[in-house]
Order: structure tokens, then sequence, then C-alpha cells
């Protein structure tokens, strides 16, 4: 093929393109305006997972009456940046929403409480916060899940597990761990989804006895909404978060002590319960909060989406106060100095 011939063909297949999105678009109609509004209106209520998904079947709608031979650089190549575009601009929706998360817009450095090479410990602000002290263990690198994290990773998590125990047993109270990983069978490849954290709630002594009981009656009680068949896996020494759950299986977990003891629940009915748009949104959220909700249960306490919905404000005297007082507290248990010699 002469190097005339091969423009020609470039010019033509570049033009039939063309003709085919515009004829999509023609033919999708108000359907085209609704998936445009989703790309460019991140205000519009749609979830950014929904986001992902329909940036990717817009795309592939705008393109498939494309004939067989279709697969030219040019239209693959369109597609591809369209994919990728899809991607990284719903990634950069869920990390400035993970505000918790150092490597985003959103973090407030003076919820910092301690550092290590790894992982960070960030004290919940108490417009969000169950109870005083509540706080996160995150990862510094982006994970959707403490189950796909590295060993390092790993190693320096169990530290701040151990650590805050021993500063809570001070103060005759115990801990209450949670995550809940509902993204990671969507987005592949850490394309989209929450920073993962591990929730930290500090309980009565007693409460955290009932906690068997509690969370074992709550996951028997959403088992069917969940789309679960299988019986919650009862955590030990032996059998972990780490090596009970699938790779890239949404589940929630829920440990006690220094987190060895607890449940994990894997989510198996998420693709198929959160599958449409406009939906997924509130079905997220019931996965994120159950956690958070059983233990308010166990503490008398509203649920937590009501607390939310009470758009509690920050007062900035008490909160400095909260900061220096946990920051008071963990200084004598902080494994971290140990990175400073």
């Amino acid at each position: 093929m002469t190097i005339s011939e091969m423009l020609q063909q470039e010019r033509t297949q570049t033009a039939n393109m063309d003709e085919i999105y515009a004829r999509n678009i023609a033919k999708m109609g108000k359907s085209y305006k609704k998936y445009d509004n989703m790309q460019h209106n991140s205000r519009s209520g749609a979830d950014e997972d929904d986001y992902l998904q329909t940036s990717t079947l817009l795309s592939d709608r705008l393109y498939r009456n494309a004939p067989v031979n279709s697969t030219a650089p040019s239209i693959v190549e369109a597609k591809e940046k369209s994919r990728a575009l899809a991607h990284y601009s719903a990634f950069e929706k869920w990390k400035s929403k993970s505000w918790w998360w150092m490597e985003s817009p959103s973090f407030d450095k003076k919820y910092l409480i301690a550092l290590g090479d790894k992982v960070s410990l960030v004290l919940v602000p108490s417009k969000y916060a169950l109870v005083e002290g509540h706080c996160y263990i995150v990862p510094l690198s982006y994970s959707d899940s403490f189950v796909a994290v590295d060993e390092e990773i790993w190693s320096e998590v169990q530290k701040f597990q151990h650590s805050l125990s021993q500063m809570y047993n001070k103060m005759k109270k115990k801990l209450i761990f949670l995550e809940t990983a509902s993204h990671t069978s969507k987005g592949g490849g850490g394309a989209s989804g929450l920073q993962c954290k591990m929730e930290v709630i500090p309980v009565p002594a007693r409460t955290e006895e009932d906690a068997p009981f509690y969370f074992k009656s709550s996951l028997g009680e959403v088992a069917q909404e969940w789309g679960t068949h299988q019986k919650p896996i009862v955590l030990n020494s032996q059998k972990t978060l780490r090596n009970a759950v699938p790779s890239g299986f949404p589940y929630f977990y829920c440990g006690w002590g220094d987190g060895n003891e607890g449940y994990v629940q894997l989510i198996e009915g998420e693709d198929d319960g959160l599958g449409g748009a406009g939906e997924s949104g509130s079905g997220r959220s019931k996965y994120r909060d159950f956690g958070l909700d059983t233990v308010a249960g166990m503490m008398g306490l509203d649920p937590y989406r009501m607390r939310k919905k009470s758009g509690r404000r920050e007062n900035f005297e008490a909160e400095k106060r909260d900061i220096l007082r946990f920051c008071e507290q963990w200084k004598e248990v902080d494994w971290t100095q140990e990175l400073d010699g």
C-alpha cells in the first residue's frame, strides 16, 4: 500500500468514525442527554461508580454500529481515550470524596494523628464521628480494600490496632474495628472507588463483650437483602480477614480485641443489587453505614445515618481540644516513634 493510499484510508476511517458518532447521537436522542449530563454534572446526584460505568457505556453505544473491520487505529484510539478519561475522571471524583486520605485535595492535616511509613492514623471530625475518639487507619497508597494491600502495609495496620487497643485499655475501654469493601468488584484495577479505611470505634468493655451476638444477629437480618447465602465467617488467629476473603470480592468486616476476632461477611449480591443507575447510591450507602448503625444500636445511640442527616456543625475550639486530648493519650503508645530514631 502506498503512502497516499494509507492517508486516504485514514481519512475514510476517521470520517466513518465521525459519521457513526453523529448518527448514534441522533438515534439516542434524549438518552444521549441523560448520559452526557452524568458525565459533565457531578452535582446531579449520580453515584461516581455509575458515572464510570455510564461513561464507558456511552462510548460503546456511540460507536456500536461501526463495521466489523472498524478496529482501525483511529476508532480504537478514540474508544480507548474515552474509557481512559472516564476512569481518570471517576477516580479523581472518588479521590476528592476520600477526605481521610492524605492524597485527597479534601484532606485536612489537623486530623492527622500519626504517620507510619505505609499507613496513617486519622481522627474523625466530630460531625462524622459516632463517638469521641472515633478514628481511621488509612494506607498512604491507594487501595480499595485491606484484603488487597501488601504485607508491609498490613503489618503497620496491625501495629496501629495493637497500640490503639493498649491506649484504650488504660481507659477501661475496648475497640470495634470495621471495614466495608463494597466496590472491589467494580471499576477493575483500582479505576474507581473510595480509598479504604479501617474504622476504629472505642466502646465500653461490656459493649465489646456483646459484639459477637449483636453482629451475628444483624448480619442474619440483612442476609437476604445483601443476596448472601453464606453464613458470616468467624475470624480467629488462623482464619483472618486476609485469608478468608477471595481477592476482589465485596465484603463487610467487623473485629474486636486486636482485630483478630470477629466476622467477615461476603456480599454476594452487590453486582445484581447495585447495577441500575439511580439505585446504586442508596444501596451502597446501605453497606457503608451498616457497621456503624450496628455499633450505634449496641450503645443505645441514634442510627448513624440519622446522625449524618442532623447536619451537626463543627465547634472549632471543641474540635481542637478533642485533637489535643487524643494526641496526648496516643503519644504514650505511639509505635511510630520507633521510625524517628
